[in-house]
C-alpha cells in the first residue's frame, strides 16, 4: 500500500489511462491522494483556435491527447475530485 500516486505529465500519453488509474487506486491507503498533473487546451476562443495546431503537434511529437479529461476517468472510484487550473487553464492539477 502507498500514501500517494502522482501522474506527472504522463496521463495524456498513456494508451489506457483509465486502467492505470484503476490499478493505482487499488494500491492507495484509505484517505490518501492520487494526483494527475498534465496539459490541456485553454478554454474559450484561444483553445478553439489552437486546437488544430496543438492536435497536429501532439501527434507529431509526444503522441498525447490534449483533449483527454482525466476527471471523467475518476467517476466510479468513490473519490473526491478537485481540479485546479494553472497557466491560463493550459495545465491542470
Amino acid at each position: 500500500m502507498v500514501d500517494g500516486v502522482l501522474f506527472s505529465f504522463s496521463y495524456s500519453v498513456m494508451p489506457d489511462p483509465r486502467a492505470a488509474v484503476e490499478a493505482a487506486w487499488k494500491y492507495l491507503r484509505p484517505g490518501r491522494s492520487l494526483v494527475i498533473m498534465d496539459g490541456k487546451l485553454a478554454r474559450g476562443i484561444c483553445g478553439r483556435l489552437l486546437r488544430p495546431w496543438v492536435s497536429w503537434l501532439s501527434k507529431k511529437t509526444i503522441l498525447g491527447d490534449p483533449m483527454r479529461l482525466p476527471w471523467n476517468d475518476l467517476h466510479g472510484l468513490d473519490a473526491k475530485v478537485e481540479i485546479e487550473g494553472v497557466n491560463f487553464g493550459t495545465y491542470y492539477i
